[in-house]
């Protein structure tokens, strides 16, 4: 037992001065990654010196029915424990607080409140094993240490969750109400950051230094620059970023965080591509742009949500720790008003997406009084599983796979008044069963079977609903055309095949261009039947139809399958984050998305030019010409190459140049694309050629992270010969 009591006397005070060291010599610090994991123990371990505090200051209470000789112990004993895991918790603290996002002030009030409790619990051991009879001073140290904690605690806390967390409960939560006058990004794009974002981009926490919590902020933008291109949502880092796998390190939120839904990932990008304006009203969105479709639902819920903040129901709220256990990545349970017992119920990530987890909602089937499945894959069979839900009101199913013939399984859901079936494949008849639902208001209809002309006989079914078949447009107005599709599975084109263009616009003719001018509805080359391409060919093309407003371009770059080596070498590494399958990945045939730019297609190159050799065998074909496929991605620094040269021998020690080219650098955010880079080439049939493509050296001035003087990256899917 000595020993043992020795061992952890030394342990704490070399915590103690491990810490003291660590803030002396705090600029010096530099936390290598395996320490950092010790750092993201801290959240672990905090609340533990808390615990043992809060035995001590109760210790007093029970005095009476513990034995006198064990008194002192028990109190030693928490009080080591005590000292132990606070010096334990600050360390980690420390190296948590070394990674980017964590230097505020707030920040350094909670390192010193922290190191300070560890001293002082470090003194009252002393005093309690060396001063036993100090008892008066050992109780007033042990309160005032249990009082500092507290504030450690609390800034902590702070720091987590923003300064009023402790208090938020007590002021008014009150929403402003959401009105035509309202703007756009107020009422939709504001709420979405501070429930999704926020909690790790905000004045006390900038994780990439952005902060999200105002105007000011988001124009700032972080160490990548802006984090959208107004009326440019594919070239915003926002939405790459979210539209990046789960599990992708730079993935946002990051995994095990509530996650995007689909509606606020169309909000976001809508509002993005309208201008991303700060002072747009919802009044001021016409008719015919998506976002006006996107806006009406917080419309509706405005009045809805004021609604249910004044309606009281019948039953219990669930504990707190049921609720806590009932939210998962994909599922968000939440009440519907501070203070409601009633629940809302919505699910995210189509790809993740169970039945089961709407069996798993049984623990609050009486609290759950709305769901929202909407973009879910969710079928006719999964309707039954609504059953169990007695005082379920609203229900979204937008967008998934059900047909309307299993909707008579919602007659258990007496208390329906609202159902939103838009963008789903259910008829006017497959709605009949539902009148059967007493209270019964509205059902939404956008974008499905059901028309004008079946309101009629729905009306006369269920007289007291409205049905609501969202905008529909008369014939004096001119709406736009949807872009012109790919209709090939690739974009390497295989021996004889031919390019295929399609648009699901009956009657609509499609035109193209492939010298790199956009198409018009005279000039332009009308696709009539599909047509071959014998050389890298990038395509512009738009849909036109008398009476509509034609199509936004859409841009193709297509690769015939050319020469393909027997084998490649890479003479680089490529980055370690993006090593793709080696040189695999530069013949394998397979083509990338640069917004995803983690998939292993990709080979991703910053401080070395990517080299590469190719082996054409004992029976090289004669090429001319060369075409790397690379990524550009803007907001996260990813380029064109700033040289490529191509050279070729008969064996690796003897090669020549045999030609190059220099792709312009970008003059703005531009956006993403996956293009080839022709290199014209002598005629040649040389059995080994090699392949440079270097980096520019520094990000170009009007890129926001220029000052960091960081090179660009350079990301490359596939060669082709020619």
């Amino acid at each position: 037992m000595k020993r043992t009591t020795t061992i952890i006397d030394y342990t704490l005070f070399f915590l103690l001065f491990f810490l003291t060291f660590l803030v002396v010599f705090e600029q010096f610090v530099v936390v290598p990654k395996s320490l950092q994991i010790l750092g993201r123990i801290h959240p672990l371990v905090l609340h533990l010196p808390i615990g043992f505090m809060a035995a001590l200051v109760l210790l007093p209470a029970i005095k009476q029915a513990i034995p006198k000789e064990s008194y002192s112990h028990i109190q030693i004993f928490l009080l080591t424990l005590s000292a132990l895991t606070l010096s334990f918790s600050a360390v980690a603290g420390f190296f948590l607080a070394q990674e980017e996002g964590y230097q505020t002030d707030l920040v350094n009030w909670h390192k010193w409140t922290a190191i300070a409790a560890s001293y002082l619990a470090y003194g009252l051991l002393v005093l309690k094993k060396q001063f036993a009879d100090y008892k008066k001073v050992f109780s007033v140290g042990l309160y005032f240490n249990f009082i500092v904690l507290m504030l450690v605690g609390h800034l902590g806390g702070s720091i987590t969750h923003g300064k009023d967390y402790l208090f938020a409960p007590l002021k008014s939560s009150e929403s402003p109400s959401i009105t035509p006058q309202s703007t756009v990004f107020e009422a939709a794009i504001q709420p979405i950051f501070k429930a999704k974002c926020n909690k790790c981009h905000n004045p006390n926490k900038r994780k990439g230094g952005l902060s999200m919590v105002s105007q000011k902020a988001l124009a700032k933008g972080g160490k990548n620059g802006p984090i959208w291109q107004a009326g440019q949502p594919d070239s915003s880092q926002l939405l790459q970023r979210i539209h990046l796998p789960l599990s992708a390190e730079e993935h946002m939120p990051p995994e095990g965080q509530a996650q995007l839904n689909s509606q606020e990932i169309e909000l976001i990008q809508l509002w993005i591509k309208s201008g991303a304006s700060y002072e747009a009203t919802i009044a001021s969105i016409t008719k015919e742009e998506k976002l006006f479709s996107a806006l009406q639902p917080l419309l509706n819920a405005g009045s809805e949500s004021a609604n249910a903040s004044q309606q009281e129901y019948p039953f219990k709220a669930i504990n707190t720790r049921t609720l806590e256990e009932l939210n998962t990545p994909y599922r968000t349970v939440s009440p519907i008003a501070q203070g409601s017992a009633a629940l809302t119920v919505e699910f995210f990530i189509q790809q993740a997406f169970q039945t089961t987890f709407l069996n798993e909602l049984s623990a609050a089937k009486k609290q759950i009084v709305s769901i929202n499945l909407s973009n879910m894959p969710l079928e006719d069979d999964g309707i039954k599983l609504l059953k169990p839900f007695p005082n379920l009101e609203k229900l979204i199913l937008n967008g998934t796979d059900i047909t309307g013939a299993s909707l008579d399984e919602l007659a258990a859901c007496t208390k329906l008044n609202h159902i939103a079936l838009s963008n789903t494949s259910v008829k006017a008849t497959d709605l009949y069963p539902l009148a059967n639902l007493p209270v019964l208001q509205t059902i939404y209809l956008w974008e499905t079977e059901v028309s004008e002309d079946d309101l009629a006989a729905l009306q006369q079914k269920m007289p007291s609903v409205n049905f609501d078949l969202g905008f529909q447009a008369s014939s004096e107005e001119m709406l736009q055309l949807s872009p012109p599709i790919l209709a090939n599975v690739n974009t390497i084109l295989k021996s004889k095949e031919e390019v295929v263009l399609e648009t699901k616009f009956p009657g609509a003719e499609i035109r193209y261009t492939t010298d790199g001018t956009d198409p018009d509805s005279v000039s332009a080359r009308l696709f009539s039947e599909p047509f071959p391409i014998q050389d890298l060919t990038n395509i512009k093309a738009k849909t036109f139809s008398q009476g509509w407003l034609p199509s936004d371009v859409a841009e193709f770059s297509l690769f015939p399958l050319g020469y393909v080596p027997d084998s490649a070498l890479l003479m680089t590494k490529a980055n370690p984050q993006y090593v793709g399958e080696g040189s695999k990945s530069l013949i394998d045939k397979v083509k990338g998305n640069i917004g995803n730019f983690r998939n292993p297609v990709w080979l991703g190159y910053r401080e070395d030019p990517l080299v590469a050799i190719f082996d054409f065998g004992e029976s090289p074909p004669t090429i001319t010409k060369v075409v790397g496929s690379f990524g550009q991605n803007n907001g996260s620094e990813i380029f064109l190459p700033e040289r490529i040269k191509v050279f070729g021998g008969q064996s690796l020690d003897k090669m020549e140049l045999l030609g190059s080219t220099q792709p312009d650098l970008a003059d703005g955010y531009a956006p993403n694309l996956v293009t080839g880079i022709p290199v014209e080439i002598k005629a040649s049939n040389y059995k080994f050629y090699k392949l440079e493509a270097s980096p520019f050296s520094k990000l170009p001035k009007w890129h926001g992270a220029h000052e960091s003087g960081r090179k660009t990256w350079v990301f490359l899917d596939e060669i082709f010969f020619y």
